[in-house]
């Protein structure tokens, strides 16, 4: 025989199990099908652009989570990741916590240092049990300034061989460009050294121009050296010499 107070103690034991299960089925679980992601996946794109000592490379991108339960009482809580390195991104909070059919919108700061390498860089950023993929692209410019632009020979006899120095230089700091020069005009004026001028990233290359008058003489002859570059993403200030 079990003594009366035994068979209490079982009652309370397995009422107490009804009620505890009855709560679990009430509250529910999120799995990772319950959350959603939009976007799945972020493109960002920089240019550099500016002088690589002083740039400043940020962009901003939102993506939001929704608790796609339809239990009511479901809840879904989770962490959000972030990268750092060269490239860095950090989402403005670092976890969520959301109620059946809620949702929340994130904002992530990306960051490009300078010194981040040229091309295609994808990232995966955790969002609780899901994800969000964010594709930097990266494109490096050069620009190159010549100074000066114009170059005056002034009054020159047929005997006389004056030359002046013109610099090209690069000044963004990112890569090197390769510049050619077009002349108009005769032969009187050749340049040293000839050729595609090759500039590296933040350096400069002084280009001699030389004036050799020949027959027959005149008072006022003009040449114009027009600039271009075949390294792609390069722009030239200014695109000619007079």
């Amino acid at each position: 025989m079990i003594p009366d107070w035994a068979k209490n103690l079982l009652v309370k034991i397995a009422i107490g199990t009804v009620i505890l299960v009855a709560l679990l089925n009430s509250v529910g679980t999120a799995g990772a099908s319950d959350i959603e992601v939009t976007p799945s996946s972020i493109p960002v794109s920089f240019a550099f652009d500016q002088p690589k000592d002083t740039a400043y490379y940020e962009a901003q991108r939102t993506f939001t989570i929704q608790n796609t339960n339809p239990d009511p009482n479901s809840t879904i809580s989770g962490d959000i990741g972030s990268i750092s390195g060269d490239i860095s991104i950090t989402p403005n909070y670092d976890s969520f916590l959301l109620h059946s059919g809620e949702s929340s919108s994130v904002t992530l700061t990306i960051v490009a240092a300078p010194s981040a390498s040229e091309g295609t860089h994808t990232f995966t950023i955790n969002v609780g049990e899901e994800s969000v993929t964010v594709t930097v692209t990266i494109t490096w410019y050069a620009k190159i300034e010549v100074s000066p632009s114009s170059i005056d020979f002034g009054r020159v006899s047929r005997t006389d061989n004056p030359s002046k120095t013109v610099r090209f230089r690069e000044v963004y700091g990112y890569k090197g460009a390769n510049i050619q020069l077009s002349r108009s005009g005769n032969s009187w004026v050749t340049r040293e050294p000839g050729g595609t001028i090759s500039i590296s990233a933040g350096g400069h290359k002084d280009v001699t121009f030389q004036l050799t008058p020949g027959y027959p003489d005149r008072n006022d002859y003009s040449w114009t050296f027009s600039l271009s570059s075949t390294t792609s993403h390069t722009t030239i200030s200014p695109s000619a010499i007079y």
